[in-house]
């Protein structure tokens, strides 16, 4: 008796452990179920979610392209005003600086005359110091200088005397009455 009973105990305690495991087993089953349901529901909503993006994502690079449309346009328009504006200040830039490189131009040349004025003038004296001297040589080279000068500004006769300058310009050739 004392083995049945304890056979009995073992089975009964093996029946317990038994039911216990199988409720464990459907707990857990339920827990994997809910879980796996909640996953597709989080999976489902997830896709729905991704969907929608991607149509707002479509549509505001639908209008993001009309707008970069629209910026190149501006900027082709502002281009071409800007490029005109530039144009014409560059046509202005040209015409006051032809209009000031011929007033350096005029300031040269007046310049280039009072050199040469003083050259010949030099020169003048220079020829009556070789007169005196009897050098011949340097007298010729001297006149020849000075006729060139004469012919630069059509002088056409020298009067054996300085050329005068007015204070207001210009070079008068002096002659003999």
């Amino acid at each position: 008796m004392i083995e049945e009973r304890d056979k009995f105990v073992l089975n009964h305690n093996r029946d317990l452990r038994r039911r216990e495991l199988e409720s464990q087993k459907i707990a857990l089953q339920k827990e994997t179920e809910t879980q796996l349901a909640a996953y597709e529901t989080e999976k489902t909503n997830a896709e729905a979610q991704y969907d929608a993006l991607t149509a707002a994502f479509d549509a505001y690079s639908g209008d993001i392209k009309d707008i970069a449309s629209g910026i190149a346009a501006f900027r082709v328009s502002e281009s071409a005003s800007a490029n005109a504006t530039i144009l014409k200040d560059l046509d202005t830039f040209v015409t006051q600086h032809k209009s000031k490189m011929a007033e350096v131009t005029v300031t040269k040349a007046a310049s280039q005359k009072d050199r040469d004025l003083e050259e010949y003038n030099a020169n003048k004296d220079a020829w009556n110091r070789a007169k005196a001297a009897s050098d011949t040589t340097k007298m010729t080279g001297l006149s020849k200088r000075n006729q060139e000068l004469r012919d630069l500004y059509e002088i056409t006769k020298d009067s054996g005397k300085k050329l005068q300058q007015f204070s207001v310009g210009g070079i008068v050739a002096l002659s003999i009455h």
